[in-house]
């Protein structure tokens, strides 16, 4: 069964859809969501989380690329959880450090417009991906996506700490051009 056939059970609000989302996305659903999160327990309670925002929002919802998607439903749950278990323990809220980096060179903004373009500056992003060298393109979505530590992108991609560092540092601000150069203010 494909993507686009589980899609379909989904919108035939076929519970067999939960249990083939299980099958073929479990463990990578699973790996977002430990890479974010310190405790197995938490990661586990996440995914079981997933399924259900999985079945109220396809439909209406009806994504163009389902495992990512996913993942993207899995790291979002995986954030809220994270946020919320730091503000119990710490009493307030706290951002994970990829966050914030990143966060310096992305346009903040609450007004409706913002809302319409945040496909656009979506666009704008994958575009300058894909400009980029496999090995950068790597490091900057496991870094800022799966919110890998710089120790373990060092340990993956065979560079040295410094190295990941400096290369993120410099996408970040060629990010930061691009994004102005098409009319975003940082």
């Amino acid at each position: 069964m494909d993507d686009m056939q589980l899609i379909d059970l989904y919108f035939a609000r076929n519970e067999a859809a939960l249990s083939e989302t299980e099958s073929r996305y479990g463990s990578y659903c699973m790996s977002v969501a430990s890479r974010i999160l310190p405790l197995r327990q938490d990661a586990e309670e996440v995914v079981n989380d997933v399924y259900l925002s999985l079945w109220k929002a396809i439909p209406p919802e009806r994504p163009d690329n389902f495992k990512a998607f996913v993942a993207r439903v899995t790291r979002n749950a995986a954030l809220t959880k994270l946020q919320h278990e730091k503000r119990q323990k710490r009493g307030g809220g706290v951002i994970p450090e990829a966050i914030d980096e990143l966060a310096e060179v992305l346009p903040s903004g609450t007004d409706p417009q913002a809302v319409l373009e945040e496909k656009e500056l979506s666009d704008l992003i994958s575009r300058y991906l894909r400009e980029q060298t496999v090995t950068k393109r790597k490091l900057f979505i496991q870094r800022y996506f799966y919110l890998l530590s710089i120790e373990d992108l060092s340990a993956e991609s065979g560079l040295t700490k410094s190295n990941v560092k400096v290369t993120l540092m410099r996408m970040r601000n060629d990010l930061q051009e691009y994004l102005e150069k098409e009319g975003y203010k940082i």
